[in-house]
This record gives structure tokens, sequence and C-alpha cells, in this order.
């Protein structure tokens, strides 16, 4: 498949003032050539590269692949980047097999390729690390071999060895001309080294000062032997992870230490009145009382399925609004006024108005915690989304994946540990405001347990309610780390190498 460019120019805009990067461009690739863009940084190589890519529109001009105008990216057209651009949460094997997965191959033929082109670039070991397990010259065979597994028709190259060492480098250009031997395909390469030997994989060179020239030259066939070796696993994880949980427990231990110490002395000394600064003893025999008679026990029911709702209500409603804001720039203009305007208003300031339209009831309750618990996560989940490495979308749209795919394959996946953060902040704030929702109305929950012992004075009951709820935090908080080390195991994987 042929590349043919006629007349392209592209400029850019910004602060009123056009760039130009490419002015009047004429370019032809033929079926089967290997051709090198070199120029100087900031010439304009890599913007051609991005608009056969279909990354971006030319300002005039046209581009054809086999004939067919360039409209955007697609799976004839593969590309590796001069950046690693690996899907993190996919193992290697996960990477090369992506764009097979979007096309519908069976896994038969899936498994077959992957082995085929893992085997060409020397990775045949390392299929089930995942790329943070690997070195800089391991990431880009594998982003090769992902380009090669997707069988397009031309390979387009943007200074992908630009950010590795001369070693590592000399190592795969001497692969990618082993390579090119071997698969024959169309490919444009861009560099800004005149070094002839940055050049050995390539057979013509084309300045964009000149396009027409060509310089052939043969390929040296010198295979470097691999020389990346296997990262060895960490032995002493286990080790840390038992002095993390041990550095937590004497913590506690110690904050336990200091209010026995401080609430057993006032009692002794007479500081203050004894009732006034409950011991854990008193506290634990009301914990135990409440606990003995059920009492705690409803209550604690009753606080939970009420953030359970609320919360709930209002993560889905967060996930599906942030996600929607940060794709879309009309739906995120009209909602940003909105948020940054309600946002800053303590929610404690609508209580009483909540208790107004939706009664003394479950309903005022809920929608509180939904009311409060949604702004945060809301802009979190959107915050997390536009935080989305652009080039990871655009290394999915070059293997095939459309709207829905880039949605469910790559968007969600990169922003999942800012989703996670956003979920256990909206619920540690619906504990938070669960105890003002239930001072009011309420004849059960945490939050009136607590203000029966304010209204008796019972201040072994207060803390007893205080601590609870601290606990309850601290469990769903530990579940939902647990979900996201199970979630994100690659990245516990780059801890361990």
């Amino acid at each position: 498949m042929n590349i043919h460019v006629r007349g392209l120019s592209r400029t850019f805009v910004a602060q009123g003032r056009e760039t130009p990067a490419l002015l009047d461009v004429d370019l032809e690739v033929a079926e089967h050539e290997f051709v090198c863009l070199l120029g100087p940084s900031g010439c304009g190589k890599s913007t051609l590269l991005n608009i056969v890519a279909g990354f971006l529109r030319p300002s005039a001009g046209e581009v054809r692949v086999g004939g067919r105008p360039v409209t955007g990216p697609g799976a004839d057209r593969g590309v590796v980047f001069q950046e690693y651009v690996l899907f993190p949460w996919l193992t290697v094997d996960g990477n090369v097999q992506f764009g097979l997965t979007l096309k519908g191959a069976p896994a038969a033929e899936r498994r077959a390729v992957v082995a085929r082109y893992l085997e060409l670039v020397g990775l045949a070991a390392h299929a089930e690390k995942y790329p943070v397990q690997l070195s800089g010259g391991m990431k880009q065979r594998v982003a090769i071999a992902r380009a090669l597994a997707n069988n397009p028709e031309i390979i387009l190259m943007d200074e992908p060895f630009g950010a590795l060492d001369a070693q590592t480098r000399e190592v795969l250009q001497d692969e990618l001309g082993r390579i090119q031997r071997v698969e024959h395909k169309t490919v444009l390469f861009v560099t800004h080294s005149i070094r002839g030997d940055d050049h050995r994989a390539g057979a013509d060179q084309a300045g964009l000062s000149d396009q027409a020239a060509r310089g052939a030259r043969p390929l040296r066939a010198r295979v470097h032997p691999l020389r990346e070796r296997d990262h060895p696993r960490g032995e002493g994880r286990g080790r840390q992870g038992a002095r993390v949980r041990r550095t937590r427990i004497l913590a506690l231990l110690g904050v336990l230490a200091v209010w026995a110490a401080v609430s057993y002395g006032n009692r002794a000394l007479g500081v203050m009145m004894p009732a006034l600064l409950p011991t854990p003893g008193d506290v634990g025999t009301v914990f135990a009382e409440t606990a003995r008679d059920g009492t705690l026990w409803r209550h604690v029911v009753t606080s939970l399925g009420r953030v359970a709702v609320g919360f709930g209500a209002a993560a889905v409603a967060a996930l599906a609004l942030g996600l929607l804001a940060a794709m879309c720039v009309p739906v995120r203009l009209m909602l940003e006024p909105i948020i940054e305007f309600v946002r800053p208003i303590p929610p404690l300031a609508f209580l009483p108005m909540f208790l107004v339209w939706f009664g003394l009831g479950e309903a005022s309750k809920v929608a509180f915690i939904g009311y409060t618990t949604f702004f945060p996560m809301f802009v979190a989940v959107a915050a997390a989304v536009l935080r989305v490495d652009v080039t990871l979308l655009r290394a999915a749209a070059s293997l095939g994946a459309g709207h829905l795919d880039l949605i469910r394959r790559v968007i969600v996946p990169a922003a999942l540990p800012g989703i996670i953060v956003a979920l256990r902040l909206g619920f540690a704030l619906a504990l938070f405001v669960i105890v003002g929702a239930e001072f009011m109305g309420a004849d059960a929950g945490l939050g009136h347990l607590i203000m029966e012992g304010r209204t008796f004075f019972l201040p072994a009951q207060i803390v007893m309610g205080a601590l609870v709820l601290g606990l309850l935090g601290s469990v769903v908080n530990a579940l939902l780390l647990a979900a996201e080390r199970r979630l994100f195991r690659w990245r516990e994987a780059g801890a361990t190498s």
C-alpha cells in the first residue's frame, strides 16, 4: 500500500497567532518502501506523520493511503511512538493482541500471532510481564510487535528510538532492519539524526526540505544478541508489608495509650470532671452493653443503609456525568459554572431545606447524603478522565478501536485509579454527613445515638458512636484498597520487580 501526499499544509493557532508547521509538502512512498523523514527538531516531521496516521487534519492539501483519502486513524496504519505507549494494565501478551481482540479474532489465532511476533522481537519469555517490569528497549519491542501483529499495510514510526540509550538504540535499529527483511511493510520513519548508523534500519531518506531526495543504502545484516535480562523480583516485599502493618498497629496502640494515660490521669488528679473525659474502659463498657442488647447493631445497620443508598446513587451519577463532561466539551462548559457555584456552599447550610423538601423520613437523609457526596466525586472522576494520556487513545485508535472501544478498553481502565480515589473520598464524606443528617428527625442511626448521648449527658456513648463511625470508615476504606490492589496488579508487579 502506497502513501500519496500532495500540497499538504498544517497551521497551528495559539493565542491568536498562526504558526505554520508544514507548507505545501509533496511526498510519495511506494509499497514496501522504507522511507526516512529527516530534519531538525521542530521542522514538522511528526506533524506530517500524525496527519498520515489520521491523528491530525491538514489545513490544506490531501493525504491518500492506497488511493483512499485519510479521514482518521485506522488499523491499516500501525504507529510506533517515540514514548513507550503501552497499556500499563495489560501484560505484554495483552498489549500485542489488543488489535486482534478488537477485530474479534479467535483465541487460538490470537495466541499463534502473539507467539510469532514476540518470538520475532525476542520477547517470547516475557509474555506475562506488565510494561512496568520491562526496560525501555523491551517496551519499544513490544510496541513494534503490537503494530506488526495487527497486520497493517503501513508502519509509521515517530522517532521510536529517540528516548533510548545509544547501545539499546543500536540493538533495536538492527532488530528493525531484520524484521523489515521478514515482513516487507511500507514504513515511514521519522528521525532528526543525520548519523549514518541511525538509518541502518531503513533504505531511503527524505528530508522535509527536499522530499524528492532519495539516498538508498543497503541494510546491514548484523544482529546483536538481546542483552536485556529479566528483572529479578524483590524478595523483601513480604517483610516490608509486615513492617507496615506493625507500624500501623503500633500507631493505634500509641493513641490508645495516650488516651488511657490522659483520661485515667485526669480521674486520679481531678483536673476536670471525670465524666467529661471518658476512659477507654468506660467506652468499652458502653460498647459491650449496646452490642449485647442489639441496640448498637440496629443503629449501625440503619446508618449504613442510608449511606449505601445515598452514596450509591451519587456515585453512579458522578461516574456517568463525570465521564460525559470530560469527553464532551459542550457538556463540560455547561456544567462547570454550576458545579463551581454550588460546590463551595457548605452542605449543612442546605440540611434544613432538605427536611422541608423531603420531610423527616428516610428520603431527606438519603437525598442529603447524595447531594453532599456527588460534587467531590464528579470533579474527581472528570479530572481522572481528563488526565488520560492522549497517546494511549491514539495508540488504540491506530489499532482499530472505535469510540465505544476507546471508552471501555482505554479511558475507563486508565482513569480507574482516580475513580477509586473518588469513591473513597465520597464514602468518607458520606459517613461524615450521616451524623448531621441523623441529628434531626431520626429515631435510629449512629447520628441519633450520638445525639442521644448529648441529650442525656452520656459522653462515653458519644465517644463510642464516633469511634464506631471511624471503624466503619476504616473497614470500607480497607475493602476499597484491597479491590484497588486486585484491579491494579500491574502496579504491584512493578513494586516487586
